[in-house]
C-alpha cells in the first residue's frame, strides 16, 4: 500500500494504526494477503457523506 502516493503522505504512526484497526484480511487463512475494511459498506459510505459536516465543526474548535 505504501507504494501509492495517497498512502505515502500519511504520517507513519497514523498509517500503522489504520492498518491495525481499520483493515482485516479477506481470507483469515492468509493474513498476509488482500485486506478489506472492517466496517460495513453502509458505515463506510456514511462516514464519507458526513465528512463535510465534520470538517466544518473542526474549523470551529478554536471558538471553544
Amino acid at each position: 500500500m505504501l507504494q501509492k502516493l495517497a498512502w505515502k503522505i500519511w504520517d507513519m504512526r497514523c498509517f500503522k494504526t489504520y492498518m491495525k484497526y481499520a483493515l482485516k484480511p479477506v481470507n483469515s487463512e492468509d493474513p498476509e494477503g488482500p485486506v478489506r475494511i472492517k466496517t460495513s459498506k453502509v458505515d463506510a459510505a456514511t462516514s464519507w457523506t458526513r465528512l463535510g459536516v465534520m470538517l466544518q465543526r473542526f474549523g470551529k474548535l478554536h471558538t471553544l
